[in-house]
C-alpha cells in the first residue's frame, strides 16, 4: 500500500521515501475475538514482565502517562470500580461490560453501567475518523515535539495498539492511527514508556515499572480447521538480474524491500506468509 503512494516514475523519489519506511510494531484485534478486555491500574506500577508473569494476557501494552517520580497516573482512568487521575482530555477509551472499546466522555464511564473501565486522551488523537488534537484541560510542552508515539484506537471491527519506531509528532500519529483503520484513538505514554507484546512476540520492550496497562485475552480458536489465509510474495528480479536501474538504484532492491514491507502489514492482519 506504501508503494502505490510513491511516484513510480522518479527514481531519485523511490530512493528517498524507502529509507523513510519503518517497520510496524502495531497489534490489531478483531473485537470479536476478544473474550476480555481490561485496564489495569497498578499502585507503585508493574514492568512488562511483571504484567506478563503475573496476568498472562494475550496482548498488553502500556496506557496512561504517569509521574515517574511517584509512580502514579496523571490521567483520568476508571479501572477496578476505582477512579484516579486528574489531568487531559474529557473524551476516551471505555470497555463495555461485554468487552468492546468505546469512545464515551468521562461523564459516560461514570453513570453508564454498561461501561466498566476508561482511560482519557492525553490527548485525543482522531475523534469520528478525523485528526483531533483535544487536550482538553492540561497542554503538556513534554508531549509536544517529536517523540517515540504509543497509541490505542478502534475501528472497522478491530482494536489497534501501535508503537512507532521513529520519531514523530502528535499529527502524524494521528494520521498513521487513521492510515491503520481507526475511528477513535488516544495517545498513551510513548519514548521509554513504550511496551507493546502479543502472543509470544514483544514488539517494543520497556524495563519501567507503568502504572496502567491494557489487557487482551483472545477467544480460544478452534483449532480443528485451519482458516488462516496464506500469501506468497514473490519480489521479482535478484541475484544477477537486477531489472530496471538508475544509477546506483536497482530495481530488485527496492522489490525486496517492498516485500519485506508487504510480508510485516499483511502479518498484522494473522496472514501466514511465505
Amino acid at each position: 500500500l506504501h508503494c502505490m503512494m510513491l511516484n513510480l516514475i522518479n527514481p531519485r523519489k523511490w530512493s528517498t521515501e524507502i529509507k523513510e519506511v519503518v517497520s510496524l510494531a502495531i497489534v490489531r484485534i478483531p473485537t470479536n475475538k476478544i473474550e476480555q478486555l481490561d485496564i489495569k491500574a497498578i499502585l507503585g506500577g508493574a514492568t512488562g514482565s511483571e504484567i506478563k508473569a503475573m496476568y498472562k494476557p494475550s496482548a498488553f501494552m502500556n496506557l496512561a502517562l504517569y509521574d515517574m517520580a511517584t509512580k502514579t497516573n496523571i490521567v483520568k482512568l476508571i479501572a477496578d470500580n476505582m477512579e484516579s487521575g486528574y489531568l487531559f482530555a474529557d473524551e476516551g477509551i471505555g470497555i463495555t461490560t461485554d468487552n468492546k472499546p468505546v469512545w464515551c466522555s468521562l461523564s459516560d464511564a461514570r453513570t453508564n453501567e454498561n461501561i466498566r473501565g476508561y482511560v482519557s486522551g492525553a490527548p485525543v488523537l482522531v475523534k469520528a475518523g478525523k485528526v483531533s488534537i483535544d487536550w482538553g484541560n492540561k497542554v503538556s510542552t513534554q508531549i509536544q515535539g517529536k517523540h517515540i508515539r504509543t497509541a490505542v484506537g478502534f475501528g472497522d471491527g478491530d482494536l489497534v495498539m501501535y508503537v512507532s519506531e521513529d520519531s514523530i509528532t502528535l499529527e502524524t500519529l494521528a494520521d498513521r492511527m487513521i492510515d491503520y483503520g481507526c475511528e477513535y484513538a488516544i495517545n498513551c505514554d510513548g519514548g521509554g514508556s513504550s511496551h507493546l507484546y502479543s502472543e509470544g512476540k514483544t514488539y517494543k520492550s520497556s524495563i519501567r515499572a507503568n502504572p496502567t496497562w491494557l489487557l487482551v485475552y483472545k477467544k480460544k480458536e478452534d483449532n480443528t480447521v485451519n482458516k488462516k489465509f496464506k500469501v506468497c510474495l514473490d519480489a521479482g528480479h535478484g541475484g544477477s538480474d537486477p531489472g530496471a536501474t538508475s544509477g546506483k538504484l536497482y530495481e530488485k532492491d527496492i522489490n525486496l524491500k517492498v516485500v519485506d514491507i508487504m510480508k510485516e502489514f499483511l502479518e498484522t492482519y494473522d496472514i501466514e506468509v511465505v
